[in-house]
Order: C-alpha cells, then sequence, then structure tokens
C-alpha cells in the first residue's frame, strides 16, 4: 500500500476488519498486518495527522456482537482487550461496524 498518499488525502485508515466473540474474545487477529506494514501505515499516519484505527465487524463478520453484548463478564473481557490492543498496536482508536 502506499501508506503516503493515502495519509496525505484522508483523515483515517481503517484496519479491517476484527470479530467479536461471544465471550468477549477478540477473533481474527490474524488479519492485522504484518509488523513492517503496520510500522510503515502508523508512521505515514503520524506524519500526515491521520488516525489509525481498527475496525471490528462488517461484512458478515458482526455474529458476536450481539451474544458478547448480553454479558457484563464478555463486554469487560471485549472492553479490556480492546484497550490492550490499541496499546500495544499504537493506534489511535477503533471502528465498530456492527451489521
Amino acid at each position: 500500500a502506499n501508506w503516503e498518499t493515502i495519509c496525505r488525502h484522508t483523515t483515517h485508515v481503517l484496519l479491517f476488519s476484527l470479530e467479536p466473540g461471544p465471550q468477549g474474545e477478540i477473533l481474527a487477529q490474524d488479519r492485522i498486518p504484518r509488523k513492517p506494514l503496520l510500522d510503515e501505515a502508523r508512521s505515514a499516519c503520524r506524519k500526515h495527522g491521520t488516525y489509525l484505527m481498527l475496525c471490528f465487524g462488517g461484512n458478515g463478520r458482526s455474529g458476536g456482537f450481539s451474544r458478547m453484548t448480553r454479558s457484563k463478564k464478555a463486554r469487560a473481557r471485549f472492553v479490556r482487550g480492546v484497550g490492550d490492543l490499541l496499546q500495544r498496536l499504537g493506534l489511535d482508536g477503533v471502528d465498530y461496524n456492527w451489521e
């Protein structure tokens, strides 16, 4: 991807798409770009003031939301996991695409 061009012309870049599991686990983390590509994206985003965010759900990937949100324990696990993931990856936020 040409992160410089993308980030120069956008306000937000979404990394699509992880999934919430019914017990609050974060599924499909293998969809997160490998470290060198993520580092390139993060660097270009910082340079151009673009937010780099994770997306959860969308395109048939929203099945876990409903069950997860029914349980206080699952919601807490999910929120903790999202916060930890954002911090570990150096990302700016989350887009929830619950369809």
